[in-house]
């Protein structure tokens, strides 16, 4: 990338196909509702440590956690402004890598090497997915 100057943010979409879907996570014991709980007008960013961030439909269940970029959106990016409180619509799971005009965690304007791990655990329609329990799958990108 040539350097400058603007804002930059760049994320990872997942192509989660969840009907209906409920977006929670755990907050230190409490289960809170992505976009119902939140303050309205803040950024609508949520973080998918711990116990990863669950989205539960009516044709699966999954878990997702994302060690090294936790901050992620739902439903749309929303960019610039607050987001109103909202009930996600789709189960679309945008992962921040990096944002450049608050932190990052490497050097963005020079040529770099990106290694991010996710842990997606998959379930039936109506359970409770427990994290970390599953098979791991490795992919590597290539060139």
């Amino acid at each position: 990338m040539k350097e400058h100057l603007d804002p930059l943010a760049v994320y990872i979409a997942f192509p989660f196909n969840v009907a209906s879907p409920e977006i929670f996570y755990d907050s230190m014991g409490a289960r809170v509702n992505a976009g119902v709980d939140q303050i309205p007008a803040t950024c609508g960013e949520y973080q998918t440590l711990q116990n990863g961030v669950n989205i539960q439909g009516s044709n699966l269940s999954l878990t997702v956690s994302a060690l090294d970029c936790p901050l992620c959106v739902f439903d749309t990016l929303q960019r610039g402004t607050g987001r109103k409180a909202f009930k996600p619509q789709t189960a679309n799971f945008f992962n921040m890598i990096c944002e450049n005009y608050w932190i990052t965690n490497f050097a963005v304007l020079y040529p770099t090497k990106l290694v991010v791990r996710q842990i997606i655990d998959l379930g039936n329609a109506g359970e409770m997915v427990e994290p970390l329990k599953g098979d791991e799958i490795w992919a590597y990108p290539c060139l």
